[in-house]
């Protein structure tokens, strides 16, 4: 493959090796590496050259913004096994721009991302074939954003979604006048949300969450509270409630899916597809809107 500007995706390549150097310092529960080592091997990541330790803290930093600082290797091990694996080592090799991983990356998504574009921009089929191959020589030039991909959805709704963003920017820049919608095939329009610029977006994943904390009961709310905004650990929580540690795992869990489940049914109201809802759901700060 020839580099699409091989100076900055440089660059961007010792920003994300000093991205995972800082994560070393993430906090790190205990019996992690064995876990974190039988992961690296089923995921494949070593036929692309990604070293085991930024695999290991890849990991541990996703489960600890989804699970909290206090999570339990059991817990971890839990977590782990809801992600796409082989897709998020993918992901990760390629933001640090190793060749291995870029040529499967596209051997396996460009037909389908090339086939979106297409559907996008028709009956242009020629802007379509620029717009798929803007998006690899972005990602190309800076890998590192590949490293926002959690391995919580499917890396290809994930490149889909960067795609109709980048769209949507490309429009907004060259037709203002019209609406966005305007500009979307029908398929694409049940793909993708209405407009995925960022800040709308955000805003209505914030708004969508808010709903679904309305919705459970003051004691869930606490309980979500004791362990994501104060920090408490399982055992901290269970002896203030007078039960076991594997019952408020288990309250826990129920109720992060409950607000995930809600959270997604208003997202796709709005229409915004399963799987984007769902990558955007699993990205919220839970902690900052329970505090």
């Amino acid at each position: 493959m020839d580099p699409y500007g091989h100076g900055m995706r440089q660059a961007s390549k010792q920003g994300m090796h000093e991205s995972m150097e800082s994560c070393a310092k993430s906090i790190r529960p205990p019996e992690i590496g064995p876990a974190a080592r039988r992961l690296y091997e089923a995921s494949g990541a070593a036929r692309f050259g990604l070293p085991e330790e930024n695999w290991e803290f890849c990991l541990v930093d996703i489960a600890v913004a989804q699970l909290g600082p206090s999570m339990s290797t059991a817990a971890f091990i839990r977590f782990c096994g809801t992600l796409h694996l082989a897709e998020l080592a993918l992901g990760r090799s390629c933001a640090l721009g190793l060749e291995p991983a870029w040529e499967t990356l596209i051997a396996t998504y460009s037909a389908a991302i090339l086939a979106a574009a297409i559907s996008i921009t028709r009956p242009d089929e020629t802007v379509g074939r620029e717009l798929a191959q803007s998006l690899w020589t972005d990602l190309y030039c800076t890998p590192a954003k590949l490293g926002s991909y959690t391995g919580r959805g499917a890396l290809e709704n994930w490149l889909k979604a960067t795609l109709y963003q980048a769209n949507t920017n490309r429009f907004r820049s060259e037709r203002r006048f019209v609406s966005l919608e305007e500009s979307l095939c029908p398929v694409c329009l049940e793909l993708a949300p209405r407009d995925l610029a960022e800040a709308e977006t955000t805003l209505l994943v914030e708004q969508s969450m808010r709903a679904a904390l309305r919705e459970i009961a003051a004691e869930d709310r606490f309980l979500l509270a004791s362990y994501y905004v104060d920090g408490r650990n399982l055992a901290q929580i269970s002896a203030m409630l007078c039960v076991h540690e594997s019952t408020v795992s288990r309250r826990i869990a129920k109720l992060l899916k409950r607000l995930q489940r809600g959270m997604c049914r208003r997202l796709r109201m709005r229409g915004i597809t399963s799987d984007f809802a769902l990558s955007l759901s699993l990205d919220f700060d839970l902690k900052r809107e329970l505090s």
